[in-house]
């Protein structure tokens, strides 16, 4: 049997044509109801995935630290960042352990925390978002989005952010943070 003719078997036995005309009408029909609820459920997933970022935000404009901390599932979360080449020779004339053996600014969440909630006097930090994607399937994401750290109300870096996130019984965690970092 030609290949073709498999091809043709195969799909006439995966996707069965119905006897008639009404019966085709409503399967898309159901079809087009099942969407409509399973975009409503994305959506408002991905409306509560955009709350847990601005929410982060704020977390580092305010300084608060409690509710920072519930943003993550885990105490030991990842937090890597990548520095473009000229961001990490100025980064490393400041402080050469900057970065790990692998060139990756790795820290810990709690680092990161109480860096932007315990600043030295005089210091206040801001963080905004833009171009935000998230794809989710309900039970699992990844948000994606450019920022512009401030201090003081100047730019000090910027660069891209990717999240990994898991729904728990509680919300929206997040479970990983990766970042480029550019000066």
């Amino acid at each position: 049997m030609q290949s073709f003719e498999r091809w043709k078997y195969l799909c006439l036995y995966l996707f069965p044509i119905p006897p008639n005309k009404q019966d085709m009408t409503d399967e898309i029909s159901r079809f087009k109801i099942e969407s409509i609820e399973n975009l409503t459920e994305f959506h408002s997933e991905v409306e509560a995935i955009e709350e847990v970022v601005s929410e982060f935000m704020r977390c580092i404009k305010e300084q608060d630290e409690e509710a920072f901390q519930q943003l993550f599932y885990h105490e030991n979360t990842p937090w890597l960042g990548k520095f473009d080449e000229e961001s990490e020779v100025s980064a490393k004339g400041n402080n050469p352990d900057v970065v790990n053996h692998f060139d990756v600014f790795d820290i810990s969440k709690n680092t990161f925390i109480s860096s932007m909630v315990n600043p030295p006097k005089a210091l206040h930090f801001e963080e905004n978002y833009s171009n935000l994607k998230v794809d989710t399937d309900g039970l699992i994401a990844s948000a994606r989005f450019d920022y512009q750290m401030f201090v003081n109300e100047s730019p000090i870096k910027n660069g891209r952010e990717f999240w990994q996130l898991i729904n728990t019984n509680v919300g929206w965690k997040i479970v990983s943070v990766v970042h480029s970092i550019r000066f």
